[in-house]
């Protein structure tokens, strides 16, 4: 059995964005979904992260990782949070981030085979009023791909799997919980295959 780490945020973590505090049950979020299709999944997943800029946050991911060993594929998904935080962010910021934490991550598990997931677009929602977020979210991946072939890993674009998100314009359905599911199993069957 393959063993994924899932590194990322709220989408990852499985928050349900109609409880304003839970998670969907295990068997809704895309991770569970994955453990069902057979794979060892840890979620790795928290409300609110932003990507890691900071020495000891660093740290901390790193050890945790080490503790894990041997992984399959560790998947990172992050950099909503950082738009919707950061006054004025766009893709590039977020990117930039992403390259340290990528050049962090080669840097001390070189051997470690990673996926660089791009987020899901945000939509119009109650979190959601801002044109730049929409327009910004939007242009993740073509800031992440590059990244991603910079540090000899593996790239998926979430944009292209359908994923529906609620009221708020940032949280995944329950279907966008299974339709990323589905995305991603095909992803990971290619990267497998290998």
């Amino acid at each position: 059995m393959k063993k994924i780490v899932c590194y990322g945020d709220s989408n990852t973590f499985g928050y349900d964005p109609k409880s304003f505090s839970l998670r969907y049950p295990e068997d809704i979020r895309w991770t569970g979904l994955l453990r069902d299709a057979g794979y060892d999944v840890i979620n790795m997943g928290m409300n609110g992260r932003e990507i890691p800029v900071y020495e000891g946050t660093m740290a901390a991911l790193i050890d945790q990782l080490r503790g894990f060993e041997p992984i399959d594929l560790l998947t990172v998904m992050l950099g909503s949070n950082d738009l919707l935080m950061n006054s004025g962010f766009r893709a590039e910021d977020a990117a930039e981030r992403m390259d340290a934490l990528m050049d962090r991550l080669r840097g001390e598990l070189p051997k470690q085979r990673i996926l660089l997931i791009s987020p899901n677009p945000v939509n119009e929602g109650l979190w959601v009023r801002e044109k730049r977020l929409k327009t910004e979210s939007r242009r993740m991946a073509e800031c992440y791909r590059p990244i991603a072939e910079k540090y000899g890993a593996y790239f998926a674009d979430s944009s292209n799997w359908n994923v529906g998100t609620g009221s708020d314009g940032v949280h995944f359905t329950e279907q966008g919980h299974r339709n990323f599911a589905d995305g991603l199993e095909k992803v990971l069957t290619e990267i497998f295959a290998d």
